[in-house]
């Protein structure tokens, strides 16, 4: 069943089973294990995200979608919304403040895994060269940091 990310981002962890576009598989291949690339089949092998307005194709009915994927998420093609930022009836769309608090907490999770892997300390200010090593963790927990205190006011 196809569905629209209307939420910020939608994330899907390793093992779930999607049906995507060439470019969204080409974007997304590091993570991805591609079953057909032709019909677009995929397995996530990691954590995948997707932004507002990207459609995906589950195996799931929109009654069998866990709550964290039911509350950013809408069936069918037709339920992205404008670029105005509105949703249905023209009001603008409300954050998802358990989707960005999730993700938050997601990132932060990675974040600290990266600097155990590494050997960092969380308690000293990381030099560049730290910084360098686990660059990809802190941007996604900046941005997930940002979106999180854009959307509750802070």
């Amino acid at each position: 069943m196809k569905y629209t990310v209307t939420g910020r981002v939608c994330a899907f962890g390793a093992g779930q089973k999607l049906k995507l576009s060439a470019q969204q598989i080409d974007a997304r291949r590091h993570a991805l294990e591609v079953v057909d690339e032709k019909s677009g089949k995929v397995i996530t092998k990691s954590e995948v995200q997707f932004k507002a307005g990207e459609t995906i194709d589950l195996d799931q009915s929109e009654d069998d979608l866990p709550s964290s994927l039911a509350a950013v998420l809408a069936a069918g093609a037709s339920a992205a919304k404008g670029k105005s930022g509105k949703g249905k009836g023209g009001k603008k769309a409300e954050p998802d403040l358990d989707a960005l608090e999730a993700e938050l907490e997601a990132a932060e999770d990675a974040f600290q895994a990266a600097c155990e892997k590494h050997g960092l300390s969380l308690h000293a200010e990381p030099t560049d060269e730290q910084k360098a090593i686990v660059a990809e963790e802190l941007e996604r927990l900046q941005k997930a940091k940002a979106a999180f205190d854009a959307a509750v006011g802070d």
